[in-house]
């Protein structure tokens, strides 16, 4: 599944609960198309369908939700003020990049990826991304080759990057092994972002999605260097996700961020997404919406609540990864590749004569 799929359907979520959220606040004015997109989970979920460079292109599912945003937005091309957001600004901490090793800098092209022997120097991710539509893919290649152009990826891990043990405390996550199938599992834990000790540590929505970048690349760079192709499972824990979320418009920049430069930069990188601990309204908006999801896309997520099917579901992917007698299936803990990479991080800024930053307590 692509990240773009994933986010088409939360998309539809994040409008479905917004609306209804409007709804019970103020119901004699949240009726008017205009008042509903001021809220920024409304913007958060249109405004990346709304900016695409090929809207006649989108499957079904994206241009209804596309057609939505319009209305929502009265027929309007900008945000509410004709103002637009760049979800794809990557900052980091200011460092001469002639400086770094070229040992650790690394091409969006990998070997057999496909591009040796396509005409147009194509991997075949980006194909496979547009539906071996060529121009598109074409296209999409090219900006995502201008995007780590502009914001340095390609010298990303050779870099230090002083704020990593800040970044994963203020936003848990961490690879956590692999599944029963043998791809990198990636554990996230969004509802538990810790906005005030962000603050407290001058952390801002660029550097987290900075430190996002730095991991992925890690992953398909190094820990997954010999399978151009590879994808992974991502086991995203919705404990502490409520409403209430929805209102909160810088966590929903960050989560804007994050999809549209996952979406655009890293296609194809998807085997399964599993949603744990879910509250109870979010399976019944899920629900809602499913008939409108391909099968294909549905039968690669999985939301799950606390019980015994959420057990069992856990116990057979994570059967290859460590675990503590007794403890939790879904508490389960880094792997020895989490550690590998803070020690990759390290090195790196040993190299350039600095120091992790301490995490400060809010």
């Amino acid at each position: 599944m692509r990240f773009g799929k994933f986010q088409s359907l939360f998309t539809f979520m994040v409008l479905v609960l917004q609306v209804a959220v409007n709804e019970l606040v103020d119901a004699d004015t949240s009726r008017t198309y205009p008042y509903v997109y001021q809220w920024p989970a409304i913007q958060w979920a249109c405004e990346p369908l709304l900016e695409t460079p090929f809207p006649a292109d989108l499957p079904p599912l994206k241009r209804k939700t596309r057609n939505l945003c319009l209305k929502l937005r009265g027929g309007k091309l900008g945000g509410g003020k004709g103002e637009s957001t760049t979800a794809s600004t990557i900052e980091a901490d200011e460092f001469d990049v002639s400086l770094v090793s070229d040992e650790f800098v690394f091409s969006l092209f990998q070997e057999n990826d496909g591009s040796e022997s396509d005409p147009d120097g194509i991997p075949r991710r980006y194909l496979k991304m547009q539906n071996n539509k060529r121009d598109n893919a074409k296209k999409a290649l090219e900006a995502t080759i201008e995007w780590r152009k502009e914001h340095n990826v390609n010298s990303i891990l050779a870099r230090p990057h002083p704020k990593f043990d800040v970044c994963k405390e203020v936003f848990p996550h961490y690879f956590c092994g692999r599944d029963d199938s043998n791809h990198v599992i990636l554990l996230q834990r969004p509802g538990l972002i810790n906005l005030p000790l962000a603050y407290a540590n001058g952390l801002t929505g660029e550097e987290l999605l900075f430190h996002y970048v730095y991991e992925m690349e890690y992953l398909w760079q190094i820990i997954e260097k010999e399978n151009p192709d590879a994808t992974m499972t991502s086991i995203i824990d919705l404990t502490g996700l409520n409403i209430s979320v929805l209102r909160r418009a810088e966590l929903l920049k960050v989560a804007q961020m994050f999809c549209t430069t996952m979406d655009a930069h890293f296609p194809q990188r998807s085997h399964r997404t599993l949603l744990i601990n879910a509250p109870k309204w979010f399976g019944a908006i899920y629900k809602l919406i499913s008939p409108l999801l391909r099968e294909s896309t549905k039968q690669k997520i999985q939301i799950l609540s606390k019980g015994k099917k959420q057990d069992e579901a856990l116990k057979d992917l994570l059967s290859e990864c460590p675990n503590s007698t007794g403890q939790q299936l879904e508490e389960i803990p880094p792997s020895d590749m989490e550690a590998e990479l803070r020690n990759f991080c390290l090195a790196r800024l040993d190299d350039a004569g600095m120091s992790m930053q301490t995490v400060v307590t809010a």
